[in-house]
């Protein structure tokens, strides 16, 4: 399981439910980015300007909360915007926020995202998405713009590969069925790690035919420019329940 450590216990629990050996590997390490205090302070000044606040993560809704727990305020202070959540995972932090979550697209990615935003008027509207260092300028907040929205990206935390020894990465994926990963960074960093076990070998050829699975589209594209030619997919949404059933269906 190439994934960060926020994630791998529910995804872990699901697996071990149906008698799964689980071989932990997180990649990925995401960090809090503490902002300067008075610049801290202008972004809570500014937030009951904005007309959406678009979380693509529950890690930018805890940024946030923490920034005004700074100040010792609760966040529903600041606030007067609609909040889009990307998916129920977020929204869950949203909510236990003491926040209302006004929309949650269909499909739970960023190109879920993009697609009920299509529907909505954005021209001069102010937005606002916290966000991973990782993430500034991607096709959404390029999309919006382009439609006349008001983007402000900041950035609350940080995604950084996590250090690893090319003695776990070897033991992790030995005799594997398949591979699990959650984002686009959890498989840039599993290839990098690879690397350091195999310098000059094709990464997927290490992987000795284990199924490739993807919890979404950003995610299995990432796969393929690493070489991996065939990647599954959740077949019932971009979620950590989805992700156990396309395990399932990919060792059958």
């Amino acid at each position: 399981m190439s994934t960060s450590n926020n994630r791998r216990s529910l995804l872990v629990l699901r697996m071990n439910l149906l008698w799964a050996t689980c071989a932990i590997l997180p990649t990925i390490e995401i960090r809090p980015r503490p902002l300067p205090k008075a610049e801290g302070k202008r972004l809570l000044e500014k937030l009951p300007r904005y007309d959406w606040i678009l979380f693509t993560s529950h890690h930018g809704v805890d940024g946030l909360v923490r920034l005004a727990g700074q100040i010792r305020k609760s966040l529903p202070r600041f606030i007067r915007a609609t909040i889009c959540a990307i998916g129920p995972r977020t929204a869950k932090s949203v909510r236990s926020a003491g926040l209302k979550v006004g929309l949650l697209p269909e499909q739970f990615s960023t190109e879920g995202l993009r697609r009920v935003f299509k529907g909505i008027s954005v021209r001069n509207r102010r937005i606002l998405i916290p966000r991973s260092n990782l993430g500034v300028r991607d096709a959404l907040a390029q999309e919006l713009r382009r439609r006349g929205a008001v983007v402000e990206e900041v950035v609350l935390y940080e995604t950084v590969p996590a250090q690893l020894s090319p003695g776990k990465v070897r033991r992790s994926i030995r005799g594997l069925d398949a591979a699990t990963f959650t984002s686009a960074s959890t498989v840039h960093a599993f290839f990098q790690a690879l690397q350091a076990v195999r310098p000059r070998s094709n990464g997927s050829a290490l992987l000795n035919g284990a199924a490739m699975v993807a919890i979404g589209p950003a995610t299995a594209q990432a796969l393929k420019e690493h070489g991996v030619r065939r990647v599954h997919l959740p077949r019932g949404g971009w979620t950590v329940d989805g992700l156990v059933d396309a395990v399932v269906e990919a060792v059958r």
